[in-house]
């Protein structure tokens, strides 16, 4: 039994096709081989784990970790193998010939579990990094479009200014002098701050992309609520005046009182 088993083993292990069926097959596929085969299973999974973590390390230095990976289905197989006769030293040299197979493949799998976690990891720092820059490039656009706005609305406010300095300019040089209906004096005070009007509407153009027409449209319909206004405070300013006049005293010569001459005559 004991030389049957031996010799059917190394005869497995390297391989050789049409092996008869023999007592030591059987025994080696019952009892030897699916400790070897878990063996195998748990090695590779092992290094394609530690090859994950340990993308620095060689083959050779990991390689000690199998055995406190993986090193109780070896126990088991070489209890089998001792329990079909084989003594320490030719179960060992068996395991050793068994694991000398696998070794090169083991070392594949680790490597390329190594290579695999760097490209990730530097894959990984190039998306971290992707992100920080196009955090940063927003943050930076708006802060662009913010400073754009702030600029665009004080030249907006500016000319608004601008416009509502000349209707009130206007109505001061024009209304104390003129006795024309308020209505008329109201337009003719917009009509001399055009230019005004003109110069907001372009600003709207060139900062919003807006049409002209459509700008045109909502700046004439401001400027006719404005009219109203203008015309309420003619009236307005014409009723104080008005007023102011009416209170006033009457300018006019009272006749002085008589006096004697100092002579009675």
């Amino acid at each position: 039994m004991r030389t049957l088993v031996r010799g059917t083993i190394i005869f497995l292990l390297l391989a050789v096709p049409a092996l008869a069926e023999t007592e030591g097959a059987s025994y080696y596929d019952n009892f030897v081989k699916p400790n070897f085969v878990a063996y195998i299973n748990c090695a590779k999974q092992h290094m394609a784990n530690v090859g994950q973590r340990e993308s620095a390390t060689s083959f050779e230095q990991i390689e000690g970790s199998l055995r406190p990976a993986c090193g109780s289905h070896i126990d088991r197989a070489r209890a089998a193998l001792t329990q079909a006769g084989l003594d320490r030293s030719e179960s060992n040299q068996i395991i050793r010939t068994a694991y000398n197979a696998i070794q090169p493949e083991l070392r594949s799998i680790y490597y390329q579990s190594v290579s695999y976690e760097r490209q990730r990891r530097q894959s990984e720092r190039e998306e971290v990094a992707r992100q920080q820059r196009a955090r940063e490039s927003e943050a930076a656009q708006q802060q662009q479009q913010q400073e754009v706005a702030k600029e665009r609305d004080a030249l907006l406010n500016e000319a608004a200014a601008q416009h509502n300095a000349c209707l009130m300019g206007q109505m001061k040089e024009i209304v104390p002098f003129s006795n024309e209906g308020a209505e008329t004096l109201a337009q003719v005070i917009i009509t001399k701050c055009a230019d005004a009007e003109k110069k907001f509407i372009s600003l709207g153009v060139a900062f919003y992309g807006a049409s002209k027409a459509d700008l045109k449209k909502i700046v004439k319909d401001a400027v006719e609520e404005r009219k109203k206004h203008i015309v309420a405070d003619i009236v307005s300013f014409r009723a104080s005046v008005t007023k102011e006049l009416m209170t006033q005293p009457k300018q006019g010569t009272e006749a002085a009182p008589t006096t004697k001459p100092a002579n009675g005559i």
